[in-house]
């Protein structure tokens, strides 16, 4: 996973906030929504412009069994539930170069294409 090459259109209030959602997502795992829910809301509340790429690399991070892909899964499903388009486009053109595992990429194309 490499966050840092995907946030060069962050501020740096923004590049800060990303790296605290991925510290928590490695400390929290699957209790990420329950014990931090704010770094969550503050990153969907991002444009997604600013944050699906970094998200969709995300999808890279390392699984030590708290299930941390699926939490960035689900911060890119809610993010693709306010802003479906762009979030499909961007999710496609990971798919295209593959910037993130097919797996992650296909389902969340498909749930937000239904």
């Amino acid at each position: 996973m490499d966050i840092e090459s995907k946030m060069s259109n962050l501020k740096n209030e923004e590049k800060k906030l990303a790296r605290a959602y991925f510290k928590k997502v490695e400390e929290n795992g699957d209790d990420l929504f329950e014990k931090d829910p704010s770094v969550v809301e503050k990153v969907v509340k991002l444009s997604p412009e600013k944050s699906l790429p970094v998200l969709i690399e995300g999808l890279n991070i390392l699984e030590s069994g708290r299930h941390e892909p699926c939490k960035v899964f689900a911060t890119i499903l809610k993010i693709g539930k306010k802003n479906r388009k762009i979030t499909v486009k961007y999710l496609q053109d990971a798919l295209t170069s593959q910037t993130a595992p097919n797996y992650y990429l296909t389902e969340l194309v498909q749930k937000l294409e239904k």
